[in-house]
């Protein structure tokens, strides 16, 4: 007997609020690509810096990296978007309007940017003993896992 994992539905709710923080967040960039990154070294240090750290929000880590600094994020709190790693394996192939009608749209290729969430000091309280035991058992056993995949895949 065989055992697959269900896909899940995507939830129309959530695909459209994803997509409109993408066109947001798309339109912050270009206003601070246009005005030359207003001094900061990327766009991402630009929007923590000018549009972010406010009222209190001064600490932004991922979710993972409150984690192991031995914080849990609040529940229902909401992330800062910001880009993700640019996946080199990922090409995304955008079909642009022609600018006359009867005439084939134009291709246009380009490198697909994640996103990802930050959060920030106001938003995660600290793990109590038994969260953090709980922590890192989790963290044990992935690793132990990733070491043994290791293993296998050096024996083989």
């Amino acid at each position: 007997m065989s055992y697959r994992k269900k896909k899940r539905k995507a939830d129309p709710e959530k695909a459209a609020k994803s997509k409109e923080r993408r066109a947001a967040l798309m339109q912050i960039s270009k206003m601070i690509k246009d005005n030359d990154l207003l001094g900061y070294g990327s766009v991402n240090e630009c929007l923590i810096e000018e549009f972010y750290k406010k009222d209190g929000h001064e600490e932004f880590h991922l979710f993972w990296g409150w984690k192991e600094k031995g914080f849990k994020v609040k529940k229902g709190s909401e992330g800062f978007p910001v880009w993700s790693a640019k996946d080199k394996r990922v090409d995304v192939v955008h079909k642009k309007e022609p600018a006359e009608p009867g005439a084939d749209p134009e291709e246009e290729k380009m490198k697909y940017w994640p996103m990802a969430y930050l959060f920030s000091n106001l938003q995660v309280e600290p793990m109590n003993d038994e969260e953090k035991a709980r922590y890192e058992a989790r963290k044990k056993k992935r690793n132990e896992t990733t070491t043994n995949e290791a293993s296998v895949s050096a024996a083989v």
